[in-house]
């Protein structure tokens, strides 16, 4: 065999290997998008349970006698603001807590959201609407997310 035969037998079976490769690594990139993928639905799902958990904590903190006293009957848009000023220093804490819980639901839905976890947003924009005028009848702090929606409805200048 010559040099040159010897040549060709080389090109043909590196020709070979990178075939070989390529059908490897087309293998290799469908699986590790596969996997990708599950984790992306892992994380979907981790984040709704968080959602279901945190709404399960905030309807706890809603039977209360704080709203009862409001006329709310765990529905937060059926207090009447007037009677906020009514209450004790302890009951408006207990109050804060719960507008600022809510708060913070919102801005985790939000940030779910802009993470492409969350397929809801209409449903967030109505709460923060309902809720609004509490949490600035109480001075919530609101995190920048939830201020952004605040003031892309606009709520801000109703005031």
């Amino acid at each position: 065999m010559t040099i040159q035969e010897l040549g060709a037998i080389g090109e043909l079976l590196g020709a070979v290997g990178v075939l070989v490769t390529l059908i490897y690594l087309t293998v290799q990139i469908k699986q590790n998008t596969r996997s990708l993928d599950e984790g992306h639905n892992l994380a979907k799902a981790q984040a709704y349970q968080a959602r279901s958990d945190t709404a399960i904590e905030i309807f706890k903190l809603r039977d209360s006698a704080v709203l009862s006293k409001l006329g709310g009957t765990g529905n937060l848009t059926s207090i009447d603001l007037e009677k906020v000023d009514d209450l004790t220093d302890e009951e408006r804490d207990r109050l804060y807590v719960l507008l600022s819980c809510l708060m913070v639901a919102v801005d985790n839905v939000l940030y779910q959201r802009s993470l492409g976890l969350m397929d809801q947003l209409e449903e967030n924009y109505d709460t923060v609407r309902s809720i609004y005028p509490l949490w600035e009848k109480l001075g919530v702090n609101l995190r920048p997310a939830v201020k952004t929606v605040v003031d892309e409805l606009g709520l801000d200048e109703k005031s």
